[in-house]
């Protein structure tokens, strides 16, 4: 996925509504790439979280991309080091592949 602009409310619910979606297909692997966020929200991180959430007890996985100086600002004050972060897609995708489907950017 790759929100852009401010991810406040509605671009979260846009996220969890894709996300869900994906869930429900069987994805177990999500790839975030932030690279279009400029600013996160708190229903933006409650978000990542539900999401980050959902997947560990799925044994799953979220690997967050080229995420903003703003955002890992946010991220870090608020305490919230449970996220993997790698620099671009390309590493990501590498990282998911060891086992069942890797799902495309949406």
């Amino acid at each position: 996925m790759r929100p852009e602009g401010d991810l406040f409310l509605r671009e979260a619910e846009v996220v969890e509504e894709r996300a869900t979606g994906l869930l429900r297909s069987g994805y177990e692997r999500f790839v975030i790439n932030l690279a279009g966020v400029k600013y996160i929200g708190s229903s933006g991180i409650g978000t990542l979280v539900w999401l980050h959430n959902k997947l560990s007890d799925m044994r799953g996985r979220l690997v967050l991309t080229e995420v903003p100086s703003k955002v890992t600002e946010v991220l870090a004050i608020m305490g919230l080091d449970v996220f993997e972060i790698l620099p671009s897609e390309a590493e990501a995708f590498e990282a998911l592949s060891g086992g069942a489907d890797v799902s495309e950017s949406v």
